[in-house]
């Protein structure tokens, strides 16, 4: 008996539930925007979109060799009326979206005539947009303007009423051509790209490479073998990837020379990791007042107008895309910094936040060889008795970190002036001096890596009156200017 009271009170909560439930169903007021919809399907479901204007007719198709690589559920989105182009992501999706999710401001009537259709602009509308999907298609006709707000009437082929659609809607369907082609000429990422070779009229063929992993190093590989200057390469990567159309001016590219690129101002190959061949972008003429300028790809015959502010690889020399830091380091790493100025040596040696002065090992290191003939070895320390004690009397000298700082700096200041053009480290050291230099600094940064610079005899005019250089990691003769020389100079000196 107790058993069954307790499966009475159980029903009977379900039935208060139940009851609570249809209530608040019951009395939960209807959706006021629910008649506002005219069509809603899932994204995934749209297959193509077909827009008809006076500008002519446009379609956006799925392109099903593409797979299901996009992750969308039915292939890559591209133009595929009235020729097959490729098309802007963005400008797809925001159509796509408009069209697969339209909603009215309000039902004009449930009827109309054929005279009221004339009325409405519906009779010839002035846009015809048509949505297919998995489960079939919708088609929209949208006619006049209202007297008001620039909105327009708007019903569906197979429906009666009339509506009206905001003017927002209007124009995320009204769109042409131009409007949904993709306008990143190049379409890759930054971070894609391996290598670049800018070739121009005159001689001009700049190649240059990433090596390694990540951000990597890029060097130039020709004219000649150097590190180049990352930021001044990703200026380069930057504005080649960033460049876009900002007009479409012949598509079908017959008469090159009306734009100037029957015979470019510059040739960009481009190889990045995301495309399995390089790309080539050729460079015409100035565009109209001078701004931009007319571009073609090996993708496409298309001519475009290109209006980018400024676009470095037209703007770009090989020497502006060498290194100009000689020697770089952290200066936490450091353990022993050596000079060698005009034949006198001198250490550092770092003890915690402080450094002393020590002789240098003419055995090895930066003095090792270069001193000239004769000079005298350093003194060795004093030993004195201090009472029952013996003491070593170093007479050691002790420079406080911003001390160095100051020579180090004047070590970063020795910059490239100039590049020697076929002169090889090493192999011309002789020839510029630089087997016994002028001033060598070596920057010991402890593991066996050891960083130098090496200055060397005087370059005359036609080296702007500096010095010839060279520096660990560089395989080139440098000129370096003489009054950064002097500071360096000046700098050892001061410590000295």
């Amino acid at each position: 008996m107790r058993k069954f009271a307790g499966t009475l009170a159980a029903l009977a909560v379900l039935v208060v539930l139940g009851a609570y439930i249809l209530f608040v169903e019951g009395v939960r007021p209807p959706d006021k925007d629910a008649d506002k919809v005219l069509v809603n399907v899932p994204a995934d479901d749209v297959t193509r979109v077909a827009i008809e204007q006076a500008s002519g007719r446009v379609e956006i198709a799925r392109n099903a060799d593409e797979g299901d690589a996009t992750g969308d559920g039915g292939g890559k989105w591209e133009i595929a009326y009235p020729r097959r182009l490729a098309a802007s992501k963005a400008a797809v999706d925001a159509l796509v979206d408009a069209a697969r999710n339209l909603k009215c401001e309000k039902k004009v009537t449930a009827s109309a005539g054929a005279d009221d259709l004339d009325a409405f602009g519906l009779a010839s509308p002035w846009l015809k947009v048509t949505l297919d999907t998995k489960q079939g298609g919708k088609t929209l006709l949208v006619g006049a303007e209202t007297p008001v707000g620039g909105a327009r009437y708007a019903r569906l082929a197979d429906g009666d009423p009339v509506y009206i659609l905001a003017s927002s809607t209007v124009s995320a369907l009204a769109k042409t051509l131009d409007d949904l082609r993709e306008r990143q000429i190049l379409g890759v990422s930054s971070d894609s790209v391996t290598a670049l070779r800018l070739v121009a009229p005159g001689g001009q063929d700049i190649r240059l490479e990433k090596k390694g992993e990540g951000e990597g190093e890029w060097r130039i590989v020709h004219p000649f073998d150097d590190v180049a200057d990352r930021w001044k390469v990703s200026d380069l990567v930057w504005d080649l990837t960033g460049l876009s159309v900002s007009k479409f001016v012949d598509d079908e590219g017959k008469d090159l020379a009306r734009w100037g690129l029957d015979r470019p101002r510059l040739r960009v190959d481009a190889h990045s990791s995301e495309r399995s061949s390089p790309f080539e972008l050729f460079v015409g003429a100035p565009g109209p007042d001078g701004k931009g300028f007319y571009a073609r790809t090996s993708d496409s015959p298309s001519v475009y107008l290109a209006s980018p502010a400024a676009f470095s690889p037209l703007e770009t020399g090989v020497f502006d895309l060498v290194k100009k830091d000689l020697l770089s380091w952290d200066d936490d790493d450091l353990l022993r910094v050596t000079c060698v100025d005009q034949g006198k040596a001198v250490a550092f040696l770092k003890e915690g936040k402080e450094w002393k002065a020590v002789h240098p090992d003419l055995g090895t290191g930066a003095a090792a060889g270069i001193l000239p003939r004769g000079t005298p070895a350093p003194q060795a320390p004093e030993v004195v008795k201090e009472g029952e004690k013996w003491q070593l009397k170093t007479g050691e000298k002790r420079y406080s970190s911003e001390d160095m700082g100051k020579l180090l700096s004047a070590v970063r200041d020795v910059t490239v002036a100039m590049v020697v053009q076929g002169a090889v480290a090493g192999a011309d050291d002789a020839r510029y001096g630089l087997d016994r230099p002028r001033v060598r600094v070596e920057l010991d940064l402890g593991d066996g890596k050891v960083l130098e610079l090496k200055v060397g005899a005087g370059a005359g005019a036609r080296g702007g009156g500096g010095h010839y250089a060279t520096a660990t990691g560089r395989g080139l003769v440098y000129v370096v200017e003489e009054k950064k020389v002097q500071a360096l100079e000046s700098a050892i000196q001061a410590l000295g």
